[in-house]
């Protein structure tokens, strides 16, 4: 082996040691730029009236006959502040989540936090529109990534938006679903 392919594999060698570390180290610097609040957000032009999509977000014995990833919901104790109304979601995997209702307008805004969690890293707003051809509704996640590496691959891929997608679907799915039944029923 010459000195020329020594001096080759030497710098292939330090790419292949520095390389990776450096592209971190970029990726730190890139997400300590960008802020920490995250938000994804989702949209569905639902079939109904608000105050029955309403019924649908708020009615937590009813969620898993339309949430085919949910496999049951259990209510939990009131939490510090009274009348708040807390549950744990248990999904088709063994997942289990616990949410709190934070605030609620009905039939227009509602908002969800996981529970117990002092902190505000995570919350769930659902806003709904009456529209002529039924609801408009949007949830929007916030979330705050402390991680700047997380807060750069949130940047370069997107966040988590597969849950309010979900959740989008399975409501549309639902309300859908009643409209093809009572059409049914008329005939």
């Amino acid at each position: 082996m010459n000195r020329r392919q020594r001096l080759m594999r030497a710098r292939l060698r330090r790419v292949a040691l520095v390389g990776p570390v450096g592209l971190l180290a970029v990726a730190w610097l890139v997400g300590v730029v960008l802020p920490a609040r995250h938000v994804e957000e989702t949209r569905a032009l639902l079939p109904a009236s608000a105050e029955t999509v309403w019924s649908l977000l708020i009615d937590l014995d009813g969620m898993p006959d339309w949430r085919p990833g949910l496999r049951h919901l259990e209510r939990l104790p009131e939490g510090r502040e009274p009348g708040s109304v807390r549950w744990r979601e248990v999904g088709a995997g063994g997942r289990e989540e616990s949410w709190e209702r934070v605030e609620t307008v009905p039939p227009i805004r509602l908002v969800v936090r996981p529970a117990g969690n002092d902190r505000p890293e995570l919350r769930r707003i659902y806003r709904l529109l009456p529209v002529d051809q039924g609801t408009e509704l949007e949830i929007r996640e916030e979330r705050v990534l402390a991680n700047p590496l997380r807060r750069t691959l949130a940047a370069l891929f997107g966040g988590e938006r597969g849950p309010i997608e979900r959740l989008a679907n399975d409501l549309e799915r639902r309300l859908s679903w009643r409209d093809q039944v009572v059409a049914v029923g008329l005939r």
